[in-house]
């Protein structure tokens, strides 16, 4: 295969793992704060909890996706989402924590970031071994 072509696909399979990870986080986060927006708040720790919970199943769907659409080498496609996904998930940590809290962006608790950071990396890997059971 042409290697700019590899290349593209590859670069694609990441963005869109990430794409789909990031867009039903989103969804999920702005359906959930309409239907019930007293209680989706960063001070209710059962809220933050779920966040991570789905955060981490749309991480798995994320990473099969990146590894289906992998041109060669899925897991690989997979680890380097997981990597940048780790990283941005520990960056927004640090900079929520040295920015200034206001009442529109309320901080959500020390944990929660280092815990995206933690969780975010097997949750990809996951969704790449599961496709990866399926279909090589």
């Amino acid at each position: 295969m042409n290697t700019f072509k590899s290349i593209l696909k590859s670069l694609g399979a990441v963005v869109a793992g990430y794409l789909v990870s990031a867009l039903l986080t989103g969804v999920t986060i702005s359906i959930l704060g309409a239907i019930f927006p007293e209680s989706y708040t960063p001070e209710n720790p059962g809220w933050v909890i779920f966040n991570v919970i789905y955060g981490c199943a749309f991480a798995v769907i994320g990473g099969y996706i990146t590894a289906r659409l992998a041109p060669s080498h899925p897991f690989n496609h997979a680890l380097v989402l997981g990597i940048l996904m780790a990283l941005f998930a520990a960056l927004t940590g640090y900079m929520v924590s040295v920015a200034p809290s206001t009442p529109e962006y309320a901080a959500q608790p020390g944990w929660y970031y280092p815990t995206l950071a933690i969780t975010v990396l097997p949750s990809i890997l996951l969704g790449a071994w599961i496709y990866s059971k399926k279909h090589v």
